[in-house]
């Protein structure tokens, strides 16, 4: 009987720590919602340049209650979760993999990106090492040299250790995605080739450029068609007959 209550307790105890940790992570992911339509409403924070088209239209009580619902669904979205698992370092951690996942939403939510390709450019750039440094000085999630993140985002990275902090990084990683995207009128290829050359260094061989943006595209089209073989699958379960009794 002591065992048996013993048992229990272990597992009232163990219900409390995935309920507390989901609502963590729902904070964050919430958190991350709320810091988009702040950027909206009342513009960017100080020395951040945002282009009009980056900018978040304000948003009515029905549109933050839909975002919420959307953004908390994708935290937890197991096509992402399982596209981190692909790391070592990620692999047995669900909490890093949780928290990450937030705040490439909340970042592509913020300038506009799709985070599926924010997801693609980081895999290919640092495969979500956040400590990640090349050989050229490159550092962080989105890979970028102090010189370039502190121009495009001056009131985020103000010393290059920001840059290993991951909401600073991603932040200067979308918004430099997004301007290079606006800069080029949404051609992809020209925007993620200006991204791998970087202001650094603008006369890389278009071989080195090209095999860069495969390597994204190679991730994002992964991304893509498990997202639309998932919507296939669930179509087809919804169109069976007796399905949902």
């Amino acid at each position: 009987m002591v065992e048996a209550m013993r048992l229990i307790s272990s597992r009232r105890l163990e219900a409390l720590e995935v309920s507390r940790r989901r609502l963590r992570w729902g904070l964050a992911a919430m958190a991350g919602l709320a810091l988009a339509l702040a950027v909206g409403a009342a513009g960017p924070p100080a020395g951040v340049k945002l282009s009009g088209a980056v900018r978040l239209a304000e948003a009515s009580t029905a549109d933050v209650a839909a975002g919420e619902r959307t953004l908390l669904t994708a935290v937890n979205d197991p096509l992402y979760d399982g596209f981190l698992r692909e790391y070592q370092p990620l692999r047995a951690d669900p909490e890093r993999r949780r928290y990450l996942t937030a705040q490439v939403l909340a970042a592509a939510a913020v300038h506009h990106v799709d985070p599926d390709l924010l997801f693609a450019l980081i895999a290919a750039e640092s495969g979500f090492d956040s400590e990640a440094v090349s050989p050229k000085g490159a550092r962080g999630l989105g890979q970028m040299k102090f010189a370039t993140a502190q121009a495009v985002a001056p009131g985020a990275v103000r010393r290059p250790e920001d840059l290993h902090d991951v909401p600073r990084n991603l932040h200067a990683t979308a918004l430099h995605l997004r301007q290079l995207l606006d800069e080029r009128a949404g051609d992809l290829r020209e925007a993620l080739r200006a991204y791998y050359a970087g202001g650094w260094d603008r006369h890389l061989r278009a071989r080195d450029r090209d095999q860069y943006v495969a390597r994204i595209s190679t991730h994002y089209a992964f991304l893509k068609g498990k997202r639309t073989h998932r919507h296939m699958a669930e179509a087809a379960t919804a169109d069976t007959p007796g399905a949902g009794r």
